[in-house]
């Protein structure tokens, strides 16, 4: 299936990294979405902002992943040091040892807010070169993705919930498509990215997120 991009903000991000087994899409998204507007592709601390998010759960549990309202509020008001600051720690932690470092250097704040549940409010911002962090139901499809496709229309059942980010969008057969950034390594799909057809995104989208 032959797309048609009309916006691509790839080349204006880091690396792909990879989540591994931790619940931390939304950390994740919301990093990939503050390092963008940051204008600088260093990456922030992941582990920072997943910390400071949990904190601010009823039960501090970190083997559970966090909703959007907790990690804007951790990036807001708590901020993240870069990477090397705390570094992602790649296996499930030990809640009796997680802390993060006393000087973990510079921290940076960004706010958010939440969009409208449409394509269009995504294609939008795209346009004016600013990313979108997106929560969805996923499906066995997404997990399969392929390099060069398009996830499209199916009525397989939802698996679970995870966040990615909106890094373009396209048109095929007179349809948009939305070109998503996951954090599950450079392995997934076409280099840590790929496209879903607006009829797959539609009716799994759950909430849009965007940087000020």
């Amino acid at each position: 299936m032959s797309i048609q991009t009309v916006v691509d903000l790839r080349p204006k991000f880091g690396q792909i990294r990879n989540q591994g087994p931790r619940p931390t899409c939304m950390a994740f998204a919301a990093s990939d979405a503050h390092t963008f507007a940051r204008g600088n592709q260093e990456p922030l601390s992941v582990e920072y902002a997943f910390f400071y998010a949990v904190q601010r759960k009823p039960v501090p549990d970190p083997t559970t992943g966090v909703p959007f309202s907790l990690i804007s509020a951790a990036v807001e008001f708590d901020g993240q040091p870069l990477e090397n600051g705390w570094p992602y720690q790649t296996k499930p932690v030990t809640v009796s040892t997680w802390k993060p470092p006393a000087n973990p250097g510079e921290l940076f704040h960004r706010g958010s807010v939440t969009g409208a549940l449409s394509v269009d409010t995504i294609c939008t911002s795209l346009d004016n070169a600013r990313p979108v962090m997106l929560i969805m139901d996923v499906s066995h499809t997404f997990f399969h993705a392929s390099a060069g496709g398009v996830i499209g229309a199916t009525t397989e059942p939802r698996i679970n919930t995870h966040a990615v980010i909106a890094a373009g969008h396209g048109v095929t057969k007179n349809s948009r498509c939305i070109l998503v950034r996951n954090s599950w390594g450079s392995r997934w799909a076409d280099q840590g990215y790929a496209w879903l057809h607006e009829q797959y995104l539609i009716p799994r989208l759950l909430l849009v997120g965007i940087m000020n």
